[in-house]
């Protein structure tokens, strides 16, 4: 094949692939713990959570990061799922100690109405795809739907922090900050002796949430 038929060939090709392909994925160098993009935290909340996640960090190591988007396709492309952008975002932010993998991302896609929680493998066994899906359904989403995005962020990033540093003084903190009422948050814990759907039964029936199919209690949920 001469060089004109190349070039022509190459064309056609990429004429038929798709536009996503080319989109260039906007991923913002990390300044901050908590990044809000889509301008949906207070100005206190945001200062309060960027302080507690660096006092998290100094003392024991694990990484927890917010970021907001205000429109999936805007930032990934047409195509783009929550769950690629969130590991795109997670490995270009570094999060965790390299040797314990300790890192978390909570991604908010405002637009689409997705919250999804990112863990790196060291903490997978402590933030596991259940108990990620039951922070977000029953404890960040009841407060989305009201347009509360600080409290709900607030809240759900508490409940990472105690569960991901396992450190009693921070879930003691997370306990203290957190108004649940007639649940505890450490009642997640159950998730792992009681049958999921009943847990998530008890729980929705406190937070006003409909509990409907297990794949609702992944790291991605919609928020409708």
């Amino acid at each position: 094949m001469n060089r004109k038929n190349l070039k022509s060939f190459l064309f056609i090709f990429a004429f038929f692939l798709p536009a996503s392909l080319f989109a260039k994925v906007y991923i913002p160098e990390q300044t901050a713990w908590v990044m809000d993009s889509a301008n949906i935290i207070d100005k206190n909340t945001k200062s309060e959570l960027n302080s507690y996640l660096e006092s998290v960090n100094r003392q024991t190591g694990v990484q927890i990061a917010v970021f907001t988007v205000k429109s999936l396709e805007k930032v990934a492309g047409t195509d783009a799922t929550i769950e690629e952008y969130a590991t795109d975002v997670f490995e270009k932010w570094g999060l965790g100690q390299k040797k314990e993998d300790n890192g978390v991302l909570l991604l908010v896609c405002l637009d689409e109405k997705k919250v999804r929680i990112e863990v790196g493998y060291g903490l997978e066994g402590v933030l596991t795809d259940t108990k990620c899906g039951l922070i977000i359904r029953n404890f960040i989403a009841p407060d989305f739907k009201n347009a509360s995005y600080s409290e709900g962020i607030k809240t759900g990033v508490n409940l990472i922090a105690g569960y991901a540093t396992g450190n009693e003084e921070i879930k003691k903190y997370a306990n203290e900050v957190i108004y649940l009422p007639k649940v505890h948050p450490l009642l997640l814990s159950a998730v792992e002796i009681i049958p999921l759907q009943i847990f998530a039964y008890y729980i929705s029936l406190h937070k006003g949430c409909d509990i409907d199919k297990p794949r609702n209690l992944a790291k991605s949920v919609t928020v409708e």
